[in-house]
């Protein structure tokens, strides 16, 4: 039987092909991963803790409320405030990862520490604040910060 051996071309947009749908599949990985995260979380303060987990969100201005800095976005006020946050971190998450998961890395902890420390020195006094909405307006604005500096439809 005679077998047709395929240009080097076709062989290159398979291995494109092959290496965007990898990336593609580890981003949904990472976006699945995100959502069992907190959504696991959100079942255990409801279900086990009776919302007691909520007590390690960010307290401004005092010293305990520190530890909430990196653990206040995954911590949730209950299910409709999960369900808010969970859509708008999901797709601007997607939206970054597709640029790159590294940079997506990087920005979320920059993200995570300024806008903690931010809510920390400035948020409500003798007040408890949890939720991924700083993530999420913080995504928001470097998606549109690199719109406006890179100046490609792209971005």
């Amino acid at each position: 039987m005679f077998r047709r051996r395929l240009p080097a071309v076709h062989t290159h947009h398979r291995q494109e092909v092959n290496a965007i749908g990898r990336e593609l599949k580890a981003i949904l990985i990472s976006l699945f991963g995100i959502c069992f995260v907190l959504w696991s979380l959100e079942f255990l303060d409801q279900i086990i803790f009776r919302q007691g987990l909520d007590r390690f969100g960010i307290w401004p201005r005092q010293t305990k409320g520190l530890l909430g800095i990196p653990l206040a976005p995954f911590l949730h006020g209950g299910w409709f405030h999960l369900i808010a946050n969970t859509v708008p971190l999901l797709v601007f998450s997607a939206l970054i990862m597709m640029r790159n998961r590294r940079e997506w890395s990087v920005v979320s902890l920059w993200i995570l520490l300024v806008g903690g420390f931010g809510t920390w020195l400035m948020g409500r006094g003798y007040s408890v604040h949890i939720g991924a909405s700083g993530i999420i307006f913080g995504y928001l604005g470097y998606l549109l910060s690199l719109g406006w500096f890179e100046r490609k439809i792209s971005s």
